[in-house]
């Protein structure tokens, strides 16, 4: 059967009309405006969609901004110093901060096997059986991990405060549905995951500047990738249009093509994951503004937390 498979794939190969967006194909922007709906968890149109991504983009261009005109720059090199998966999901444990507390929670994490790792996953976490939430498992892909600064983030991620934490403080609580178990918005828990690594970076053992470099550089890619999919998928940009929207940004447009190349290969796919950290960190900022001095972050994180993965 695989014989016939990869026949019948080569003679299809040319025969595709339409261009190389969804936006290009035969109602497609159609079928993209209820996919972004899906991924996002937003009942919002892909304009609507993308001037969150656009106004958070333009907050965090200005941070970075802020950030690279310091007088010393070398916090862009700090690393944490901390060598292993246990020993960095054991520091996130312990160091969370304005988040619910949790009662000790069982976890193991190990490297995937590279005959089974998929070059498109960095790590992800299992979600355990309802009726077994000390059964965490998290799995890294060590191809895709680049360094320790990345495997932090990433732990942060799949653990604490991310995945595994949220999981598991949730269905913790027992007025809790077990049929909440088998939804997934996932735009909400690619979301709070992205969010998470913001958090886990705030009580990193680097430098104030540091930290803040690395969430501004993890959220503006997440962030800015989205963006271009709603434009490029949704809208039907073309690369010139993409280039356009980068240099308003103040972005290099000359990583428009690759960045068209990307999101064409797999539409609405980076969407939870850069609309949802947008999304939740301009609420966050709306209700900072919104209450003045009686915002509470701590406050802010379990009001997210407590419904749970939803809409």
């Amino acid at each position: 059967p695989f014989t016939k498979t990869e026949e019948r794939l080569k003679k299809l190969k040319g025969s595709r009309k339409g261009g190389n967006a969804m936006a290009d194909l035969d109602g497609g922007k159609e079928y993209y405006a209820a996919l972004a709906r899906t991924k996002t968890g937003m009942d919002a149109d892909v304009d609507e969609l993308l001037e969150t991504c656009t106004s958070y983009l333009k907050d965090v261009m200005n941070q970075y901004m802020d950030l690279m005109s310091q007088q010393d720059t070398s916090f862009v090199n700090e690393t944490v110093d901390l060598g292993t998966p246990e020993e960095i999901l054991e520091y996130l444990k312990k160091n969370m901060k304005d988040l619910p507390a949790l009662d000790d929670v069982k976890y193991t994490v190990s490297y995937l096997d590279p005959s089974i790792a998929s070059p498109s996953v960095s790590a992800y976490y299992v979600t355990p059986p309802v009726d077994d939430l000390s059964n965490n498992v998290v799995k890294i892909n060590g191809d895709n991990v680049s360094d320790v600064n990345d495997l932090y983030s990433t732990l942060a991620h799949e653990g604490f405060p991310g995945h595994l934490y949220q999981t598991v403080e949730y269905y913790s609580h027992d007025s809790i549905s077990p049929l909440r178990y088998i939804t997934d918005p996932i735009g909400y828990t690619e979301g709070w995951a992205m969010y998470a690594e913001t958090l886990g970076w705030s009580v990193a053992p680097v430098s104030k500047n540091a930290a803040a470099m690395q969430c501004v550089s993890i959220t503006m890619n997440y962030v800015l990738d989205a963006a271009a999919d709603l434009g490029v998928n949704g809208l039907g940009w073309s690369v010139h249009d993409l280039e356009k929207y980068l240099d308003d940004l103040g972005f290099n447009s000359e990583i428009a093509q690759d960045l068209y190349d990307f999101v064409t290969l797999q539409p609405g796919v980076i969407l939870p994951y850069g609309y949802g950290v947008a999304k939740i960190l301009t609420l966050r900022q709306e209700v900072r503004t919104e209450l003045g001095d009686d915002y509470s972050v701590s406050e802010f994180n379990e009001c997210i937390l407590k419904g749970g993965a939803r809409p």
